[in-house]
């Protein structure tokens, strides 16, 4: 029986996949294989992924059903994944503690979207296509690891960073500025970050954690203005500060001993403009 593919000596074509290589430097084998019934054949083996063996043959990238290898090649691919899982991270939830199932699927841009509710406002809204969070309540990201190898994988760890921009506005909505103590105070971004190591996930499971909590804080003060002038006259007008914190993104990257195998980047254009690293 001769040798068969899926998709016959398909391309993988896509800039997200070829990233992806790249990024989890995976450690290229070239090897001849032998298949179940004994037929030969040459290739570079760059990836395993749900019973399914990515080769490169000629120059053209090719995927193999696993079943479809000898015994000994089997045993061999699985070794070889133990060393390069290519395990991929999904953001799941954005969830909102302590409401049950109040919260927003984490699906990509949707973080840059993210805006504070309108003024006495405790519950979620949609306003223009965008999604407005209810502030004051803690909130965490679910994040799964999915293990489509052919094997158990140990030795893995995540490490992730939540960012929120918070600003504080006068009356009118003019920014504070003052010397650069004030400056500072009057806007930044900050962020809540930390680390998870994962126990063995094995083949066809995942794993889920969640990290640590993040509070979109808002307030507003009513105080009044007193404006001193050459003459010694004063007056006196109501004025509001207002504190406001957004969600800002999402930095997680999963580590296989150490080296970086999968990350995700889901960031606002302004946290984006930063170019943030963990």
């Amino acid at each position: 029986m001769a040798w068969t593919t899926c998709s016959t000596l398909v391309r993988f074509l896509s800039a997200v996949f070829l990233l992806s290589v790249a990024a989890t430097s995976l450690e290229a084998e070239v090897r001849e294989f032998t298949s179940s019934d004994g037929k030969k054949l040459t290739g570079e083996l760059i990836g395993v992924s749900a019973g399914v063996v990515n080769l490169k043959i000629g120059g053209q990238a090719t995927k193999v059903p696993f079943d479809r290898f000898s015994k000994k090649d089997q045993e061999f691919i699985r070794a070889w994944f133990v060393k390069n899982p290519s395990l991929k991270l999904r953001l799941s939830h954005f969830k909102r503690e302590g409401r049950g199932d109040d919260s927003e699927p984490a699906r990509s841009g949707l973080l840059g979207l993210l805006r504070p509710p309108p003024e006495n406002s405790d519950a979620p809204s949609k306003n223009k296509g965008r999604t407005a969070i209810p502030t004051e309540s803690p909130y965490h990201f679910e994040v799964h690891v999915n293990n489509n190898g052919p094997v158990e994988i140990t030795g893995l760890e995540v490490r992730y960073r939540v960012y929120k921009y918070m600003s504080i506005y006068s009356t009118g909505n003019t920014e504070i500025f003052g010397n650069e103590v004030s400056k500072q105070e009057a806007k930044g971004m900050i962020y809540v970050d930390g680390t998870k190591e994962l126990g063995p996930i094995e083949r066809g499971k995942r794993a889920e954690f969640k990290t640590k909590s993040i509070v979109l804080n808002r307030a507003k003060a009513d105080h009044k203005a007193i404006t001193t002038y050459t003459d010694g006259s004063t007056t006196t007008d109501k004025a509001s500060t207002i504190q406001r914190e957004v969600l800002e993104g999402v930095y997680i990257q999963l580590l296989h001993k150490g080296r970086v195998i999968d990350e995700i980047k889901d960031f606002s254009p302004r946290l984006e403009k930063m170019k943030p690293v963990l």
